[in-house]
């Protein structure tokens, strides 16, 4: 079983510690929410559980472990398959024009072959309920439409732990509704 977990960490930036002493243990199948106020550090928490710093900025007290193994330490390609963040933006995260692109882009660095890759974005373009935006480009849809893309990404990648990271903010109300079905299911 994949465990995700944190002891007595600390996060800084520019030697400025933002967030101080957290532990806990995160197994796939559980459904935890971090509530604070924004700038709190919420994100920052879930960028270090997904093993994104330090590589990308901040510096960690203690090593967050995946499996025992320091997630830092795991090759991107093999973290993902365990670990996914689904971004507050979700165009930050993408790095093709076109929804399909995008998918196929996320699943080759996985290492997977042409015939997994198509089934995984079948099953996750129809789980999510956008098989219809498969050859658009992302730069026409709106904030609930890239968010559904961000999402059948997520799952497409197969990832046992997927983090949130406000995954509303950018989405009316009525996308909304849809996605938090689909985020239960």
């Amino acid at each position: 079983m994949t465990e995700l977990k944190a002891n007595h960490l600390d996060i800084k930036f520019d030697d400025e510690i933002i967030l101080e002493d957290i532990s806990l243990e995160i197994r796939p199948e559980q459904f935890i929410l971090l509530v604070g106020s924004s700038g709190c550090g919420k994100s920052t928490l879930m960028t270090a559980l997904a093993g994104l710093y330090p590589k990308y900025g901040g510096e960690l007290s203690q090593e967050v472990s995946l499996n025992h193994q320091s997630i830092a330490q795991i090759k991107a390609n093999h973290r993902a398959k365990k670990v996914a963040m689904l971004f507050q933006h979700p165009d930050q995260q993408f790095a093709m024009d076109r929804v399909e692109d995008e998918l196929v882009f996320s699943l080759e660095n996985l290492s997977l072959t042409t015939e997994e890759i198509d089934k995984r974005i079948n099953s996750a373009l129809s789980e999510v309920g956008i098989e219809s935006l498969r050859h658009r480009e992302l730069s026409y849809l709106s904030g609930g439409e890239l968010q559904k893309v961000a999402l059948a990404e997520t799952l497409a990648m197969g990832a046992e732990i997927i983090s949130l990271d406000e995954p509303f903010a950018v989405v009316d109300p009525e996308h909304r509704q849809e996605l938090q079905i689909l985020l239960k299911n």
